[in-house]
């Protein structure tokens, strides 16, 4: 139970982190970049 406890926690744990903080971090870089270009071609 310990071998299956920790394998399931370690997988689990370790497959929701990077998929929040992948999803967190494209959001905030896609978005600097589109509003300079936005501010360059609007004047």
């Amino acid at each position: 139970k310990k071998t299956l406890h920790r394998s399931s926690n370690g997988r689990s744990a370790r497959v929701v982190a990077p998929k929040s903080v992948t999803k967190a971090k494209p959001p905030k870089p896609r978005l600097r970049p589109m509003l300079p270009r936005q501010t360059k071609k609007t004047p």
